[in-house]
């Protein structure tokens, strides 16, 4: 029963009883006699026209409550960093305080939470993580968090974070009657993975190639952009032999000893075929690709160091 109610409900009672006690003289003046008045009741309660017992018409946000204080979150994956200045505020629900709630982009890294206005690393309440580096969960089941007043290690509690692995927008909730957190990945962030840099550039010598055996002319061949092991180069093969050279960068070829190419099999084996070998320069055979002159032309050469395989196929 509100305030409107309960007041409404006692005047109609005090009424009454007045009637009981003394009956219609009370109430009435006809006959001449002294007016006698009842008690003297309360006022009904104003009420508002725009307004019924009740009702709130404040603008209050429907989804957060504003009487209770924020929890915060900062670390690697936050927008804001490792910075207090620029913590994020997860805002309580408005008909459960025991729940707090965030939206918004996490990047891949880590996050932990403040139970208060955090203005440095050892004060207030923290909720951490129940182990190293864990993972958030999103099978929602939600994490376990420990809590720690003060500095966490020197309390006797770990400094764990958990780990944001897929960046996106995620929406998270802690639940502090349950002391677990909830994250939820709303939407995963495009990744546009650079392909694995291996270091090593592909380069043609040889008679056959239009360098020579100069190495400062040497032919370097093109890696490819969505797979760093595979190499391919068109070009003018003319009669002669070559074989191809690894080496991280131009200035760094040579034929000294130690130096890795690449070679055929077998002494001029078949272009057709398409397996290669490693060799060290000094420590195997010297073997090289044959182009007859019936074979000249141009050419289109593919290697693919994880297939360990050599395309040379002609235009």
């Amino acid at each position: 029963m509100n305030l409107y109610h309960f007041l409404t409900a006692n005047t109609v009672r005090t009424w009454l009883l007045a009637l009981t006690l003394g009956g219609l003289p009370m109430m009435m003046t006809a006959c001449g006699g002294d007016t006698q008045t009842g008690p003297d009741l309360p006022p009904l309660p104003e009420q508002n026209d725009d307004q019924t017992p009740g009702n709130d018409d404040s603008d209050d946000d429907d989804s957060a409550n504003t009487d209770v204080d924020p929890l915060y979150m900062v670390g690697s994956a936050t927008p804001g960093g490792w910075s207090l200045d620029n913590k994020e505020a997860l805002q309580p629900q408005s008909d459960n305080e025991a729940i707090y709630q965030w939206q918004g982009e996490l990047g891949a890294g880590e996050i932990k939470f403040a139970h208060y206005e955090a203005t440095d690393f050892c004060g207030g309440a923290w909720l951490l993580a129940s182990s190293e580096a864990e993972a958030v969960s999103l099978d929602g089941s939600g994490n376990a968090y420990t809590w720690t007043e003060d500095c966490p290690d020197e309390t006797g509690v770990s400094d764990w974070k958990w780990t944001v692995e897929t960046a996106g927008v995620y929406e998270i909730l802690v639940n502090t009657d349950e002391e677990r957190v909830y994250f939820a990945l709303e939407e995963a962030e495009p990744t546009t993975e650079e392909p694995a840099d291996n270091g090593i550039h592909l380069f043609l010598v040889g008679d056959a190639t239009p360098g020579g055996w100069s190495l400062g002319d040497a032919t370097m061949m093109d890696r490819g952009t969505d797979n760093a092991d595979q190499y391919t180069v068109t070009l003018e093969l003319t009669s002669g032999s070559f074989k191809i050279a690894m080496a991280e960068s131009a200035p760094e070829l040579s034929f000294d000893p130690g130096h890795d190419w690449i070679h055929p099999n077998t002494e001029g084996q078949p272009l057709v075929e398409t397996a290669y070998s490693i060799v060290t320069a000094g420590e195997g055979e010297d073997y090289k690709w044959q182009v007859s002159e019936d074979q000249a032309g141009t050419y289109d050469i593919a290697v693919d160091l994880d297939a360990e395989t050599i395309l040379i196929d002609p235009q």
